[in-house]
């Protein structure tokens, strides 16, 4: 680099060396350059006080502590020149003779700004007061945005987007459980009301495989009238019981059974039957 070296640390030294284009070294003072360090993991380098090293020789700072080296490996220190924008190396008050001592020191500080620019240091506080167009180019290798007038990059646009898809899909989940719920609720009321306006049987056929402890039909219901193979069961008798639109079997059964529950839906009367066959059937009679 021109106006910039670039090293590792370690624990165990104190002194780095620096060669810069240009300039003499022996003229360099504290002044003109500047001890960055920059934390493991992280893009950003930040300035070391004064206090914190000292210039050694014409080409070398020496740091009052080691640093530690850094756990990924990369360059973490950078010793740098610093070239001054506000005060001008030559001096042309009105009516000086433009000379070639003037002139050279104006040059060489030209060129050394010139020089930390291509480096990549732009002074600082600079910023751009016009718009820029970049003519359909882009922008690349962007960290991440952080304060809330940061840029994005396009991974964090990307993981944004898979966030929302997800919510989206489950978002939709949601409601197609929900209407596929109100769907069967209102094909239960419908089945339920014959077209007398009289309380309808909605028969339902369903495989018993054995050991059942629980039915959950599709429907809302409080109360039942139960059939075990022809025969009627008693929820007072303890043969069952309901709750949360569950039918729960406090005795066990084989593997062949006959149901025909009576339930109550939604307040009207209805008929619901389960029968222990190798299929399941929903059979609505109105």
């Amino acid at each position: 680099m021109i106006i910039h070296q670039a090293h590792t640390t370690s624990a165990g030294q104190t002194t780095y060396t620096f060669s810069f284009a240009g300039k003499n070294p022996g003229y360099i003072s504290v002044a003109d350059i500047a001890v960055e360090v920059r934390a493991s993991g992280q893009t950003e380098f930040t300035t070391l006080d004064t206090s914190r090293w000292s210039l050694t020789g014409t080409n070398q700072i020496t740091l009052t502590s080691p640093i530690s080296a850094p756990a990924d490996g990369a360059n973490n220190l950078r010793i740098r020149r610093i070239v001054a924008k506000e005060s001008p190396y030559a001096s042309f008050p009105r009516g000086s003779m433009l000379d070639m001592l003037n002139l050279d020191r104006s040059l060489i500080q030209l060129v050394e700004n010139i020089q930390e620019i291509l480096d990549g240091f732009l002074p600082a506080g600079f910023y751009f007061q016009q718009n820029i167009n970049m003519n359909g180019h882009k922008f690349y290798n962007l960290g991440d945005g952080v304060d809330p007038q940061d840029s994005v990059n396009k991974r964090q646009m990307d993981a944004l987007d898979a966030e929302l898809s997800a919510w989206i899909t489950s978002v939709d989940v949601k409601h197609t459980t929900w209407n596929d719920r109100q769907d069967n609720e209102i094909a239960s009321l419908q089945a339920g009301i014959a077209s007398n306006g009289t309380a309808a049987y909605v028969p339902y056929k369903f495989v018993a495989k054995g050991g059942e402890t629980t039915i959950s039909p599709p429907y809302i219901f409080r109360t039942a009238r139960v059939q075990r193979n022809g025969v009627m069961q008693f929820e007072i008798d303890g043969a069952y019981s309901i709750s949360g639109n569950v039918l729960r079997w406090l005795l066990l059964y084989g593997r062949v059974m006959l149901y025909d529950a009576r339930l109550a839906l939604a307040g009207i009367q209805t008929v619901l039957t389960w029968l222990a066959l190798r299929k399941i059937d929903l059979l609505i009679r109105t």
